[in-house]
Parts: C-alpha cells; sequence; structure tokens
C-alpha cells in the first residue's frame, strides 16, 4: 500500500421505513421511501495500514416528492487496514 491522498465518490440508493410527513419539527419530512444518496470523502493513507478522512454524505428525494429536507452528514473518520 502506498501513503498520500485519496478521494472516493459515489451515488447510490437508500431505503427507509420512517414517517413521510410529520408536524414535530425535531423531524425530516423525507417525502419518499426511496432516497438518494451522495457520499463524497477525502482522506489520506499513514504509512501501511493507518487512515485518516473527512466524509461527508447527502441523502434526498431529489425533489422528487412534496416534501424533501433531506439529511446531510459530516464525520471525521480514522481507517486501520489488515
Amino acid at each position: 500500500m502506498t501513503c498520500g491522498l485519496f478521494l472516493n465518490l459515489g451515488i447510490g440508493a437508500a431505503i427507509h421505513d420512517g414517517k413521510l410527513d410529520t408536524i414535530r419539527g425535531d423531524k425530516r419530512e423525507l417525502g419518499s421511501r426511496v432516497l438518494f444518496r451522495i457520499p463524497i470523502e477525502i482522506g489520506y493513507t499513514l504509512h501501511d495500514c493507518h487512515r485518516v478522512s473527512i466524509a461527508f454524505d447527502h441523502v434526498s428525494n431529489a425533489n422528487l416528492a412534496h416534501h424533501n429536507a433531506g439529511l446531510n452528514s459530516l464525520g471525521l473518520l480514522y481507517g486501520y487496514l489488515f
């Protein structure tokens, strides 16, 4: 394995069984059961088996339903390859 920068991009789908509509302000109205998912990760491989990265993930219905609150997440990741 070589050291250095890496980039992961993707596109996919997510399926959920939660409520589609809600009046609660702390819940998201995702609008449909099937959602699009777009993950992006950029990181650095240290030595032979250690990785650190920052990852962003977006899930929504791409405005194909009435409600489209969507979900975004951002995180720091550490990976150990073995």
